[in-house]
């Protein structure tokens, strides 16, 4: 079955991010006890990530990158991070 609108998918991957000096590191990886499920054209991840994984079916790889501006922008200056 491939990713089209309103199905359920489950995978697993890694983000990356690059860094200020052009390096990437690893932000975040899925495992297969803990995969992440979402269902596809809800709006529910970024318009990008979906439009990179449409039609891919069971097994296939992928492997892309998301823009800042099309992901979640700039790094703002004196932004908050944290953790609870």
């Amino acid at each position: 079955m491939k990713i089209s609108e309103n199905k359920l998918v489950i995978l697993q991957y890694k983000l990356s991010v690059k860094t200020e000096k052009g390096e990437l590191e690893l932000m975040e990886e899925t495992t297969p006890e803990q995969p992440l499920q979402y269902f596809h054209g809800m709006g529910m991840m970024l318009p990008k990530f979906e439009e990179n994984l449409e039609g891919l079916g069971e097994g296939d790889k992928f492997e892309f990158m998301i823009p800042v501006v099309d992901a979640y922008g700039e790094r703002k200056k004196g932004s908050i991070t944290g953790s609870v």
